[in-house]
């Protein structure tokens, strides 16, 4: 019987009774502990099982599960006032029941758990690069846990290898841990003994296998040991770092983001995969959240070490860092956001419902332009408002730069942030794009500097504002002086090049630093047209 009196513990244990405050963290007297994290339990039948907002007995009553009835284990045990307390879910209901008493258990496990075939027996993480972050005794990584069926963001540390062992810590998803000691294969899985930054020893499992990716999921990420500058690409599925020379390549996280660019706006190709921070030390990029379908914005250390979402709810769909690092501008549609370097203190910017899909900031890191964007479509005709805005983050003041109806797909502000380099589309009335043009804007008096044709992969200011350089997919260097000077044009050697090459950084007033999409580097010279492979 469930409320059978218990010699054990010399009192009426009853799931509905009241109890005073008691302070005993001993649980000798409860019945051994047989729910699991991650897996199912249920309500032994008959009476139902209080569940509490704490895992104690002055925590306040917020419901009951159902004699028979299943639910989650989301996390415990926990010892307190005598029992052993699990923290479940059922139907909506989240909060702390009890085990049992005595030798009576009022949950029971659905099942007990055991390794099947969507475990990986022994496996062992294979990057899809060569990488120098590999898990060793005395490296440091960062927990991940990034098994898409885990139930709660937790690595569970045992006392010694194996599925049965007792639980000495729990690990949360991005916490930082020594490697102690390991591999241990035990129970199929493959064990490493970690040391948790409060002292706490214990052995977790290295990975688990994903039947929804058909991969190795890690619950380690080892912590990139590379120093100096780092250049963030994407090789799979998978976030890859490098250094200037392209060598070293550490495999720093996984991607759930299906597109090839982690900025595809609706508006606007992107052609960074990856944004770095003015100091190097942190990349932003855009990712979906485990489960949802949800784009949102995510903080990457150059050396994997730490993971941290800036956003949640989804919506964004562009982002900018302020050129001193303290700020970064997001576009999340509908409005532009502002917020520190590690996504606090988040603020609208703007009102209104029209879409804002792109934003960047002046060299003052205190001004933002952004895009104001709206269409409507008839039967025959694609009509289009773009309207390019100023304003001061602290100060207010509005100003509108450009009001037009060009399709934009490109948008750069010069270095000297007097400038706005716009392209795009211009439709006809068949609904079809009638032509395919670059403008340059002084922002201040609205003058249209430069008015031209194009067809160009990428745009890219010169160091001094004073030029642009356009990339073309027929493998043609253009170098447009904003002097009214005719135009430089360089044909390049596709037969030795790869099919696209994006702007990565200058390296001179001349040369700058361009990455193939093989991610193969080459140095390009807007003086000669030259371009060749990049020896740092």
């Amino acid at each position: 019987m469930k409320q059978a009196v218990s010699i054990i513990l010399l009192v009426l244990v009853s799931r509905f009774t009241v109890w005073p405050v008691m302070a005993q963290a001993d649980c000798s007297g409860a019945p051994p502990p047989r729910l699991v994290v991650g897996a199912q339990g249920r309500v032994t039948p008959g009476d139902p099982n209080n569940v509490r907002d704490q895992p104690a007995r002055a925590g306040a009553l917020i419901g009951a599960i159902p004699g028979g009835a299943a639910f989650d284990v989301l996390d415990g045990p926990v010892c307190a006032d005598g029992f052993n307390w699990w923290r479940v879910t059922y139907e909506g209901l989240d909060g702390w029941t009890v085990e049992g008493a005595g030798s009576d258990y009022w949950v029971e496990p659905v099942s007990t758990p055991t390794p099947t075939a969507t475990f990986a027996p022994a496996a062992v993480f294979e990057p899809p690069v060569a990488a120098v972050n590999t898990l060793a005794v005395g490296v440091t990584a960062r927990v991940i846990n990034d098994d898409p069926n885990a139930a709660s963001p937790t690595l569970l540390a045992r006392a010694e290898p194996g599925r049965n062992a007792s639980v000495v810590k729990r690990v949360s998803e991005g916490e930082r841990v020594i490697v102690t000691g390991g591999p241990q294969e035990t129970d199929g899985y493959r064990w490493w003994q970690i040391e948790t930054a409060d002292g706490a020893r214990g052995w977790v499992i290295e990975g688990l296998y994903s039947a929804a990716r058909s991969a190795y999921e890690r619950t380690l990420l080892p912590v990139c040991p590379a120093d100096g500058e780092r250049r963030a690409y994407r090789v799979g599925d998978y976030i890859v770092t490098n250094n200037e020379a392209g060598d070293e390549p550490c495999v720093l996280d996984y991607l759930a983001i299906s597109d090839v660019h982690t900025f595809w706006g609706f508006f606007f190709y992107f052609p960074n995969r990856f944004v770095p921070s003015p100091d190097g030390q942190y990349f932003l990029y855009m990712d979906t959240t485990p489960g949802t379908r949800e784009y949102n914005l995510y903080r990457l250390s150059r050396d994997g070490g730490e993971r941290r979402a800036l956003t949640q709810g989804g919506g964004v769909n562009w982002a900018a860092w302020s050129p001193n690092g303290e700020r970064i501008a997001v576009s999340r549609l509908p409005q532009i956001w502002i917020m520190r370097s590690d996504g606090s203190l988040p603020a609208a910017l703007t009102t209104g419902s029209r879409p804002k899909p792109w934003v960047t900031w002046l060299p003052d890191s205190e001004t933002v332009v952004y895009l104001e964007q709206a269409s409507s479509h008839s039967q025959v005709y694609k009509e289009i408002e773009s309207v390019f805005y100023r304003i001061n983050v602290r100060q207010g003041g509005l100003r509108e730069v450009l009001r037009t109806t060009l399709d934009v797909r490109d948008a750069e502000v010069s270095p000297d942030g007097r400038l706005l380099a716009v392209a795009g589309w211009l439709w006809s009335e068949q609904g079809e794009p009638e032509d395919d043009v670059i403008w340059v804007i002084d922002m201040e008096t609205g003058e249209r500097v430069l008015d031209s044709s194009t067809g160009y992969e990428a745009i890219i200011w010169t160091p001094d504002s004073r030029a642009l350089v356009l990339l073309r997919e027929a493998m043609q260097l253009d170098v447009v002086p904003l002097d009214g000077s005719e135009p430089a044009v360089f044909e390049l050697d596709y037969r030795t090049l790869p099919r696209y090459l994006g702007f990565s950084r200058w390296l001179s007033d001349e040369t700058f630093l361009a990455v193939g999409d093989d991610e193969s580097l080459w140095t390009v010279d807007i003086t000669t047209g030259g371009v060749e492979a990049y020896q740092p």
